[in-house]
């Protein structure tokens, strides 16, 4: 059993680029454990492999990927969080959040509220002036949509998370609509600096960002020991 001081912390692990399947599996054992007051609340860093998750609404629909997306080996997989649509690629960084909501939030609202607001901040830090969309969630500058959001709880824990778009292809949404939306509103850090982001910076504002949503949280201490555990 995890110890009682470790429930206010939060562990932040940096996966690099991995699989969709291999993600999947470490946040679901995470939740279990965390659901169960038998491990910590966790966020998990990473990239996928080309591919692209689709929603609960879309379980019962027919999704074909095009013969592009097939081309370029892109996986489909079906995931419980709600939304539609989204691809994810090396680029672009995702967070995943396995975190006690109670421990943490008000309520869900609030943990939403909360993510965007520290992705905001990361983004105005990078010298982005991004904005949330009255209509549609994630984060926007301008006219485009810059990173995504869903989140799902079952007995207080979440999963699923964010994902931001650095440097990703942005290509591939031409061939699908991300989100239910054109593919031409996607954007990146990159075209927006208009400026190349190697590999280096990439793995340091992930790195970064993630740091970001531990320090966010008022109520814990962030633990530096634990980074990278």
């Amino acid at each position: 059993m995890a110890n009682s001081n470790d429930y206010n912390k939060i562990l932040l692990k940096y996966l690099g680029l991995i699989s969709h399947d291999e993600a999947m599996a470490s946040m679901q054992q995470a939740h279990e454990k965390c659901s169960q007051n038998q491990g910590p609340n966790t966020l998990f860093v990473l990239e996928h492999y080309p591919v692209i998750t689709r929603g609960r609404r879309l379980h019962d629909q027919d999704v074909a990927l095009s013969p592009e997306l097939v081309k370029r080996d892109v996986q489909i997989r079906d995931v419980d969080r709600g939304g539609l649509l989204t691809f994810h690629g090396s680029g672009q960084i995702v967070v995943y959040f396995v975190l006690r909501v109670s421990d943490f939030f008000s309520g869900v609202k609030d943990l939403v509220k909360r993510t965007e607001e520290v992705m905001l901040e990361f983004l105005s830090k990078c010298g982005v002036q991004a904005r949330t969309h009255p209509e549609y969630p994630g984060i926007w500058v301008k006219e485009k949509k810059m990173a995504s959001i869903g989140f799902r709880v079952t007995q207080d824990v979440t999963t699923h998370g964010i994902c931001m778009n650095l440097c990703n292809d942005l290509s591939v949404y031409k061939y699908f609509e991300p989100c239910g939306l054109p593919g031409n509103v996607m954007t990146n850090l990159e075209e927006v600096l208009n400026r190349k982001i190697e590999r280096e910076e990439f793995e340091r504002l992930s790195l970064e960002l993630g740091e970001a949503f531990v320090d966010s949280t008022q109520k814990f201490g962030f633990d530096s020991s634990l980074l990278g555990a």
